[in-house]
């Protein structure tokens, strides 16, 4: 595996990462190594199951700085085709489809021995690293019809890395209908496997301790604080839901730049509803069961998300789930039986589902197990070794 995002960060790859290699190195005949970043008070090296090297890094200008992005992508392809050439690999599993896909495609075309690459995609660089900034949320379908000479840059970067790429791993029929239309994947090249949710911890009922006082209606938000996760339309609704729904509370799990949650919390206080948000920062993500089992309904306002995986995590809660209608949210949610659906990048409509939900709580299926469990990741660590093995053969 390689993957750019790794614990201590969040994100997506960052959460399923570690899970999947735990399970996979328990399984027989595969000896499994990840490369990822070397962050703050972390170690070079650590073997629990499955051994982790941690490559040089570079934030010398900031984050998403271009080129700290380049140096980085630099660091970490060499420091893979060095674990590369001590582990010898059969396969290289890159966790998303720029630094860790760059690393990994590198690493096949430098090495003598013939080394199979699948691509995960996770994000989209074109709207990642651009559409979202600069078209306020619109889709890839619309940006690609006018893109500006940056995303046309971007876009044709993430074609070459598809191509160069054995297989592309996708995570729903969403990805797979972009894969295939707009980067012209041949079907026989895209793999569909979920995001894995671990059902064990998730599932579970045990919520947080309550304090004392007038009981309030939750609403609960995890991701990280960026732009197109939508953290900030949720806050623009709040005077409206508040205005129906008086005992309302939106907690906020995440963390983001410095700059970003000054943002949003100054929009809370413009909005005059910063009693009724609670910023809970970064949480472990071996204590989040007993926040979402703490709420009464979870949000995903987001201007962008290829999955989901928090949404699953809630509905594996038994939490009625507010989505945005873009990328792979509406596969997840069917409205009227586990949470409605909310057009993207409106406040206007996010106040009407939720106000909405609120109204027929006792009517939603709190039965979602059945729905979920096929997002399980004992299902999905076997979904993945079905796969090595038949690109394999």
């Amino acid at each position: 595996f390689i993957s750019s995002n790794y614990p201590p960060r969040i994100g997506g790859p960052a959460t399923t990462v570690p899970q999947l290699a735990k399970r996979l190195s328990k399984t027989p005949n595969y000896n499994l190594s990840v490369v990822a970043f070397r962050e703050k008070k972390t170690k070079r090296f650590e073997k629990t199951g499955f051994e982790l090297y941690r490559s040089p890094s570079c934030y010398l200008f900031g984050f998403s700085n271009p080129f700290s992005v380049a140096i980085r992508t630099v660091l970490i392809s060499f420091f893979s085709r060095c674990v590369a050439y001590k582990k010898n690999p059969k396969i290289i599993h890159a966790h998303d489809t720029h630094i860790s896909a760059i690393a990994a495609i590198f690493t096949k075309i430098t090495s003598l021995k013939k080394r199979i690459v699948i691509v995960k995609y996770a994000g989209d660089l074109v709207l990642e690293f651009s559409g979202l900034r600069e078209n306020k949320g619109k889709s890839i379908e619309e940006i690609l019809k006018n893109p500006s000479l940056k995303q046309k840059i971007l876009f044709k970067i993430q074609k070459t890395i598809f191509s160069l790429s054995d297989f592309v791993h996708v995570q729903n029929e969403y990805q797979k209908n972009i894969a295939a239309t707009f980067y012209n994947i041949p079907l026989q090249k895209i793999v569909v496997i979920p995001n894995p949710v671990d059902l064990t911890r998730f599932g579970t009922k045990k919520a947080l301790p309550k304090k004392e006082g007038k009981k309030k209606f939750v609403m609960l938000t995890v991701s990280r604080l960026v732009p197109w996760k939508g953290s900030a339309i949720a806050i623009k609704a709040m005077p409206k839901i508040l205005a129906k729904i008086p005992n309302c509370e939106l907690r906020i799990i995440g963390s983001g730049t410095s700059e970003f949650e000054k943002k949003l919390k100054d929009l809370s206080k413009s909005q005059g509803v910063e009693k009724n948000i609670v910023f809970l920062g970064k949480i472990p993500h071996d204590k989040l069961p007993g926040y979402y089992a703490s709420c009464d309904l979870f949000l995903q306002p987001s201007l962008y998300e290829p999955f989901g995986i928090t949404v699953i995590e809630a509905l594996a809660c038994n939490k009625p789930v507010i989505a945005s209608d873009t990328g792979g949210l509406p596969e997840l949610i069917k409205n009227g039986v586990n949470g409605y659906i909310a057009k993207a990048n409106s406040s206007k409509s996010l106040v009407e589902k939720i106000i909405l939900a609120k109204r027929n709580m006792r009517k939603f299926n709190t039965n979602k197990k059945s729905f979920v469990k096929k997002y399980n990741i004992d299902a999905i660590t076997t979904k993945l070794a079905q796969m090595y093995d038949l690109v394999l053969k």
